[in-house]
């Protein structure tokens, strides 16, 4: 089964990489620990070691473009092997979950606290509290 390469995520406040350039062409085998790429970053430019062995199936982002971090950026796979995804640009590595609130019912207070009013609630624990600095409920 093909492997995705995915844009690495350098530090904390990297968004994004650009592919300074690709160490091997697409149909050339790998082992794991070659150094497949180099990536830049805004601070810095690294090598990026492949993480199995394999042939390099398809390389979706060329050398001079820029991926957000966890992208897709080439697969791994063996030889003749076909590519899930091969659209052209980098996808994000997981799809975007859709907002859970949109899923969620309406939700309404039960019927026998829907219309008390505010003087019958309890004091909140901060009201509880004395002048004198010591709850209400406090040994004296």
């Amino acid at each position: 089964m093909a492997t995705e390469v995915l844009m690495p995520k350098l530090g904390l406040t990297m968004t994004e990489g650009t592919i300074e350039e690709w160490k091997f062409k697409e149909g050339d085998t790998v082992k794991k620990g070659d150094i497949l790429f180099s990536v830049a970053t805004d601070k810095l430019t690294n090598d990026v070691e492949a993480e199995e062995d394999g042939t390099l199936l398809k390389i979706l982002l060329p050398e001079g473009e820029t991926a957000p971090c966890k992208s897709v950026i080439a697969w791994i796979g063996a030889a003749g092997e076909a590519v899930p995804d091969a659209a052209g640009a980098a996808a994000p590595a997981a799809p975007a979950l859709p907002p859970l609130l949109l899923h969620l019912p309406r939700l309404q207070p039960p019927p026998q606290l829907a219309r008390r009013p505010l003087s019958s609630w309890a004091a909140a624990p901060a009201a509880m509290w004395l002048p004198s600095g010591r709850p209400s409920w406090a040994p004296r």
